[in-house]
């Protein structure tokens, strides 16, 4: 008697951009909330109050993911109003790390510092964007929540409102552990039918 076994596990997930939402942040400065960080536009910017070296910001997406890539556009309205595009230099970010965990308690924690000259000149813009916009690769790190943190500022902000424009996140989801166990469980099903086989036609 032929045994067919069939194991669906879907298609393999295409790597792509994770949706994140904030999970915590240093105060805004009003009219520049968190949530202009993942809006979509690099027009508008999370600001913080004055929080310079210390702001941050932290992310959760909704299962873990085995992130691969991490782009973030600097404070694009910096000089101007909200969503301005002034692009200048008066909060700009010099460096920032990113600090992935599994859970919001960060007890385990894998991070990556990126840095980012300050371009030469006056403080005011507008500079191209390309100036603000940093990527960052990740050697697909497992994690749930993301905290951006500003390491470096320029020193010569008259109002150290650092934040950021936009940051989007990339990579595929961790399998679940029943995938794993659905997986085991039929391979060594496919080794007791070709064992069986095996003995009949000995």
């Amino acid at each position: 008697m032929a045994v067919s076994l069939f194991l669906v596990l879907g298609t393999t997930a295409q790597a792509s951009a994770i949706t994140a939402t904030i999970f915590n942040a240093f105060s805004a400065f009003p009219g520049y909330e968190a949530a202009y960080a993942i809006d979509g536009n690099v027009l508008t910017d999370y600001a913080s109050l004055g929080g310079g070296n210390d702001a941050f910001l932290v992310f959760e997406f909704s299962k873990p993911y085995s992130i691969y890539q991490v782009d973030v556009t600097d404070r694009t309205s910096s000089g101007g109003a909200n969503g301005s595009s002034a692009r200048g230099l008066y909060d700009f970010v010099t460096s920032y790390e990113l600090i992935f965990s599994p859970d919001a308690s960060f007890t385990t924690t894998q991070t990556v510092i990126v840095n980012n000259p300050l371009p030469s000149g006056p403080i005011a813009g507008p500079y191209p964007l390309a100036d603000f916009q940093t990527t960052a690769s990740i050697p697909n790190f497992e994690a749930q929540f993301v905290e951006y943190r500003v390491l470096t500022h320029n020193p010569a902000s008259p109002t150290h409102n650092t934040g950021l424009a936009e940051i989007t996140f990339y990579g595929n989801p961790v399998p679940e552990p029943f995938t794993f166990a659905l997986v085991g469980s039929a391979f060594a099903m496919l080794g007791l039918i070709a064992k069986r086989r095996h003995s009949r036609n000995l």
